[in-house]
C-alpha cells in the first residue's frame, strides 16, 4: 500500500476474521507474522514493516485478538504493528473509525505509523520462501 499523500509506503497482512477462527490458529498466525517481519527483506534500510490489520466479527473477538497478541509477544527488538476492530466499525462514518492497536490505543487506522521512502523488499528469488 503506498499513501499517496506522503510518498510513503507501508506494507500490510490483513485477517479477516468471520468469528469462527480457532484460537490456537490465531496465535500461531500473530506469532508468524511475528517472525515473518523478522526477516531480513524488512530490516534493510528504508525498507516499510508489515502492519497487521485484523478485522475482527466482533468485540469479543476483538478482544481475544488482543490478548492473544500480547501472549505472542516479541521481546527482541521494536514493536511490531498490530491493528484490529470489530465488523460494526466499518460501518460506520470513516471519521468515526477507531482502530485498536497492539499496545491497545484507539486510533485512525494508520495512526502512528509513518511509512517508509522504499517498499518491502521481495525474496532474493522466484523460489525463495517469504515465511521462514
Amino acid at each position: 500500500l503506498r499513501l499517496h499523500t506522503t510518498r510513503r509506503h507501508i506494507t500490510v497482512a490483513l485477517v479477516v476474521d468471520p468469528g469462527d477462527l480457532n484460537a490456537d490458529w490465531c496465535l500461531d498466525t500473530l506469532r508468524a507474522f511475528k517472525a515473518w517481519v523478522r526477516r531480513p527483506e524488512f530490516r534493510a534500510g528504508g525498507r516499510s514493516r508489515p502492519v497487521l490489520v485484523w478485522v475482527a466479527a466482533n468485540a469479543r473477538r476483538m478482544q481475544l485478538v488482543l490478548a492473544l497478541w500480547r501472549q505472542a509477544a516479541w521481546h527482541g527488538g521494536g514493536e511490531v504493528a498490530l491493528r484490529v476492530a470489530p465488523w460494526a466499525t466499518l460501518a460506520g462514518p470513516a471519521a468515526e473509525r477507531h482502530w485498536i492497536s497492539g499496545h491497545g490505543l484507539a486510533g485512525p487506522l494508520w495512526n502512528g505509523l509513518n511509512g517508509q521512502a522504499l517498499a518491502s523488499g521481495r525474496p532474493p528469488a522466484h523460489v525463495a520462501a517469504w515465511w521462514g
